[in-house]
């Protein structure tokens, strides 16, 4: 959360500065590359009550763990937008983040560990309006496609079960992703600019399907009462960027 904070608070002082600059609009009728990086929220709730659910039982049991949870994810992505007057721009951007838990347990009678790594690429188409009393401010949105995966590994020996475990399992799965945001970008003369952003973003896959080691038949990731598992993505996110804009001058 402080991660994001900061960016959020870095966007708002592009914002201003750029203002106070009075710097110019992005050149009209150009294209523009860019990449970024930033931090995520994600809701992630169901996967986290599933942790707390598995960390309850087996504290239960006598064993003294503390599970690790789900919260911000790194963010990496990149784009190209079309500059079409002062005041909109047309582009496409691809995003990718990624996170992950693992935990490990040993004692006399036994150990364990498991591991969830989550990723997530969308690709989207984005409109931005400027803002000609304000040059660099923007208001924005963004619809397309999101791909989830998820890579599941657990191992278990000792704790009087007769068999041990071992097993991984890949799982997959698409949705519709949406979102909105506000930002700044800073243009240079020389057709170098810096962006900053914050916004909100939809991304809930109902289920992830795939199969565990072992299995025959694939299927989504299930709760602990048998129904398929939710991967909310969905949260606000801060970000900045850097790129360079050919033409239009």
């Amino acid at each position: 959360m402080k991660r994001i904070t900061a960016l959020l608070v870095v966007t708002a002082s592009l914002t201003w500065a750029g203002i106070a600059a009075a710097q110019d609009l992005p050149p009209e009728e150009s294209f523009s590359l860019y990449g970024t990086f930033g931090y995520g929220m994600q809701d992630l709730g169901d996967v986290n009550d599933e942790i707390g659910n598995a960390e309850r039982e087996l504290r239960e049991a006598g064993l003294a763990v503390s599970l690790e949870t789900f919260a911000e994810a790194i963010d990496f992505g990149g784009g190209v937008a079309y500059q079409f007057g002062e005041v909109l721009a047309l582009g496409a951007e691809v995003g990718y983040q990624t996170s992950g838990v693992s935990d490990a347990y040993s004692d006399v009678d036994g150990s364990f560990s498991r591991s969830l790594d989550l990723t997530l690429l969308d690709v989207s188409g984005v409109l931005q309006l400027y803002f000609p009393d304000y040059p660099g401010l923007y208001l924005g949105a963004s619809v397309g496609a999101g791909f989830g995966k998820a890579e599941v590994a657990r191992k278990r020996t000792g704790f009087g079960f007769e068999d041990d475990l071992d097993e991984e399992g890949d799982f997959d799965g698409t949705t519709v992703v949406f979102g909105a945001f506000t930002g700044f970008r800073f243009q240079f003369e020389e057709g170098f600019f810096i962006d900053g952003r914050g916004g909100y973003r939809y991304r809930k896959f109902d289920e992830l399907e795939g199969k565990m080691s072992g299995e025959m038949e694939e299927g989504p990731i299930q709760d602990s009462g048998g129904l398929p598992l939710e991967f909310d993505f969905s949260g606000f996110y801060g970000r900045v960027g850097i790129g360079f804009a050919f033409g239009g001058y």
